[in-house]
């Protein structure tokens, strides 16, 4: 199985937020932890990103790939 995996600007897509407000959420205590730190910024499953804003009530959208 292969994941869906998902950086700062698709995070901003998901929840239609700017790059600021990702920052400010990626911080929270609370916040999926990222699977790597590369060069560009940290990555995150896309599924972990998805199952905590779910369990906030927070709105998601589709991102376009």
């Amino acid at each position: 199985m292969c994941d869906d995996l998902v950086g700062s600007k698709e995070i901003q897509e998901l929840f239609a937020v700017n790059r600021q407000r990702v920052w400010q959420l990626s911080n929270r205590p609370d916040f999926p932890p990222p699977l790597a730190v590369l060069a560009l910024g940290a990555v995150w499953r896309e599924r972990d990103i998805r199952k905590w804003a779910n369990e906030r009530g927070r709105e998601v959208y589709d991102i376009e790939r």
